[in-house]
């Protein structure tokens, strides 16, 4: 629609328009006779330039009358405007406040831009004399509904914080518009690249950004990972973590170790703009749940400047070892080395021969797993199984078997190993048949899916069935350098039950770390419909003219201009 601010110069068209026809009427080129001996010198004209003459004069005229209109129309301001409010309806207004991480970055006057966004949403508030107005939070806090209750408004603009998640702007903006008779939104926002998301505009709806761009370099750190044995207590444990500069300047940052409540470490940093690097951590876990974190210093955007962890560490394992009747070599020779080369308990792990003389229940109950070579059988076994015990029994040498076999897979718990180990390179050579029980679950099996290992349960404890030894007759595998990580995996895996002691890294903060925001066009672009206001000048002032539409003035004179050009040359056309 168009609406004039000073429709009183509108009275002045009827009289320009009969000022106008009045003068070319008067000017216009008169017929004149000239005598002439004979006209039969002259050409038969087939062109009617009677009839051109006409037309030309017809188009000078309605040239003329638009000169002389428009710096009129123009001097009554017009402005084309978008949907009007019916008669007695209300505007509906929602403001979409930013409450993510990246508000909390710092603009040129020092202030925050989240402290900046909760003092525009106020100003906002207190501007609105008429109709409800609702508040929407891009994360997934409950705003306010519609409502004309202002201290409610303000209330809970002063009560906003920052949160950890957060939805694109497209999403925000879709959930404000979805709320009936909505006519206007009001959008103030960081406008990070990261967090646009799609909009597509709707017709009707005045959608007004008020963009806080600040600094946006920032570091940021996270736990990357661990060590890859099991966490024992008193094993000393290696903590991964990775710092990334995302500025697109050099960087130069301290980051600090803590565990237990203590400082256990410092890096000095100085990373590059966009570089990430890794570093490591050494420190001795106590038994029990401990925690710990890594912080990097950064004075921009701080919430991703921690991270955060917890540390499971197990008691010190005691395995012990009953070798069966008749056996030669040590069936446990290679176990031992893997899991404690130094005999000294240094990885956690202890390991201990039991005899058949020792095998009583009060004896049994000292460790946390029994591995059974050569399919040695005992009462006191049975009874340490039933009792919670675990059990892992290796199979006789004169067990049934379907041939060699390669290419063997963890399963359930134990699939993770898959990418760690290298079982792609293990020559099963005649391992055991193993007849799973309905319950029994299959820990590792062969690619013609045969069973490698089984897991039973078995009163209040488990029994894990080999069908391999651990000696490398039964397969290479004791010589390749995955055997340690593996058999301190299983180990681990047997003796806790399945439970995961170990690093948890903890949740993410949920913040996008780059925060370069998008700029006027790109913010156009991906939120097509938008109008941007400045909060560093008078917004309001700007809001205003906004509200009031797009001034025509000054094209109206243009055209006139050009139309005063096309009135001289069609002068000039008609003088030849």
């Amino acid at each position: 629609m168009i609406d004039f601010g000073a429709s009183l110069w509108l009275w002045l068209l009827p009289p320009v328009w009969g000022a106008a026809l009045v003068l070319h009427l008067y000017f216009r080129r008169k017929r004149q006779v000239v005598p002439f001996s004979d006209v039969g010198f002259f050409l038969r004209d087939e062109h009617h330039p009677a009839m051109r003459r006409k037309l030309r004069d017809w188009l000078k005229l309605l040239v003329r009358l638009l000169i002389l209109t428009l710096p009129v129309l123009a001097m009554a301001q017009p402005r084309l405007t978008g949907m009007k409010l019916a008669a007695g309806d209300e505007p509906r207004r929602v403001i979409v406040l930013d409450d993510s991480f990246s508000m909390e970055r710092k603009l040129p006057a020092g202030e925050s831009a989240f402290d900046a966004a909760r003092r525009l949403a106020l100003s906002l508030a207190d501007s609105f004399d008429d109709g409800e107005t609702a508040l929407v939070f891009t994360s997934d806090v409950p705003g306010v509904l519609p409502t004309r209750d202002r201290d409610k408004l303000r209330e809970a603009i002063r009560a906003a914080k920052l949160r950890p998640r957060a939805a694109t702007l497209g999403t925000a903006l879709a959930g404000a518009a979805e709320q009936a008779g909505v006519t206007e939104i009001f959008l103030i926002s960081d406008f990070q690249q990261s967090m646009l998301g799609k909009w597509e505009e709707r017709r009707g709806l005045r959608i007004y950004a008020l963009a806080l761009r600040g600094r946006d370099d920032n570091l940021a750190v996270e736990v990357s990972g661990g060590a890859v044995l099991p966490p024992r207590a008193g094993v000393e444990q290696q903590l991964r973590v990775k710092a990334v500069n995302y500025s697109g300047r050099p960087a130069e940052s301290r980051l600090e170790f803590r565990y237990g409540g203590r400082k256990a470490g410092e890096r000095l940093l100085n990373l590059s703009p966009g570089e990430s690097r890794e570093l490591e951590f050494a420190f001795t876990p106590a038994p029990g749940l401990t925690s710990g974190s890594v912080t990097v210093e950064d004075g921009n955007v701080t919430q991703d400047n921690r991270a955060g962890f917890t540390f499971r560490a197990e008691a010190p394992l005691k395995i012990g070892l009953v070798r069966g009747e008749g056996q030669g070599a040590d069936p446990f020779y290679f176990l031992r080395y893997a899991l404690d080369p130094g005999n000294d308990g240094g990885r956690g792990v202890t390991l201990e021969t039991l005899g058949t003389a020792e095998l009583s229940s009060d004896r049994l109950r000292e460790f946390g797993l029994v591995v059974v070579s050569g399919g040695a059988a005992h009462p006191a076994l049975d009874a340490y199984v039933r009792g919670g015990g675990r059990l892992w029994q290796l199979p006789a040498s004169a067990a049934k078997s379907a041939g060699n076999g390669k290419n063997a897979k963890f399963a359930g718990a134990l699939a993770e190993l898959n990418d760690v180990l290298q079982l792609d390179l293990v020559e099963w050579r005649s391992p055991a048949e193993l007849v799973p029980l309905p319950g029994d679950a299959v820990l590792l099996a062969l690619a013609d899916g045969r069973p490698l290992l089984l897991e039973r349960r078995d009163g209040e404890g488990r029994r894990y069935l080999g069908a391999f030894g651990l000696r490398n007759r039964s397969s290479n595998w004791p010589l390749l350098r995955s055997f340690p990580v593996a058999m301190a995996k299983l180990t681990d895996y047997m003796a806790s039950g399945g439970a995961k002691p170990g690093l948890d890294k903890g949740a993410p903060v949920g913040a996008e770390s780059n925060l370069a925001s998008a700029s006027g066009a790109e913010l156009r672009r991906r939120l097509p419909g938008v109008r941007e206001l400045q909060p560093g000048g008078d917004w309001k002032l700007e809001l205003d003219e906004l509200r009031r539409g797009s001034a025509l003035a000054g094209w109206l004179l243009l055209a006139a201009l050009l139309l005063w050009g096309v009135d001289s040359y069609l002068g000039k056309e008609a003088a030849r």
